[in-house]
């Protein structure tokens, strides 16, 4: 029996920390028939994320994105965040035509607030002609930090439509998070980024304007 024969009948263990090894190796071993599927149905079926997770990596590895991203499109359907956010994060660094569809679809659901700004940044950052338009309404949000994350996304997007919408928001002085390493920043600091980022000069903050035009 080859490795890879007992590693397919591992996938079957009710051993997490076996069928996560499994699912992993088989990633970097040569194809032999049976892997693809064995790999997919973990993918969809196994009770753990991050068993599921690193199954659809292994079909990339494999030289199989396509069976890889039919599958995150499918997780985007999930109630683990976490589920979510990984396939989210992988759909938005995928050159995937379905990609961009699928994750419109999901921000058309409203996802949770944890997952917004992955799902605004994927789809910022995969340059799809929808994004400015889909972005938009978030920077009217009431919530400051949601203005700032698709404030953000939009420096990602690369479509110089997002510069005037950016000029509007640079002047936000709403608190949008803070930063470990140092103060925090506005939604206008974010916007001002996002605009730098798209290679456009921003509107100076309220505090840099010499004190005689501070009025």
């Amino acid at each position: 029996m080859t490795e890879t024969q007992q590693l397919l009948a591992v996938l079957s263990s009710s051993d997490d920390n076996e069928r996560h090894r499994a699912a992993v190796r088989l990633g970097f071993l040569p194809l032999e028939p049976g892997v693809i599927e064995a790999l997919k149905k973990t993918a969809r079926e196994d009770p753990q994320a991050h068993i599921r997770h690193y199954a659809v990596l292994s079909l990339d590895k494999l030289g199989r994105q396509q069976d890889a991203n039919e599958i995150r499109i499918e997780m985007l359907a999930s109630t683990n965040d976490q589920t979510v956010r990984e396939a989210v994060m992988e759909l938005g660094k995928s050159a995937d035509p379905r990609a961009a569809d699928a994750l419109l679809g999901l921000l058309a659901r409203r996802p949770s607030k944890p997952l917004l700004g992955f799902v605004l940044n994927a789809v910022a950052t995969l340059r799809d002609s929808r994004a400015v338009d889909t972005i938009a309404p978030y920077l009217a949000d009431p919530e400051p930090f949601t203005r700032a994350i698709a404030a953000q996304s939009l420096g990602a997007s690369g479509d110089a439509r997002a510069v005037p919408l950016l000029r509007n928001l640079a002047t936000d002085s709403a608190h949008a998070w803070n930063d470990d390493r140092g103060p925090g920043f506005t939604v206008g600091d974010i916007a001002r980024q996002a605009l730098a980022r798209l290679g456009e000069p921003a509107p100076a903050k309220q505090s840099d304007r010499p004190w005689w035009k501070v009025w």
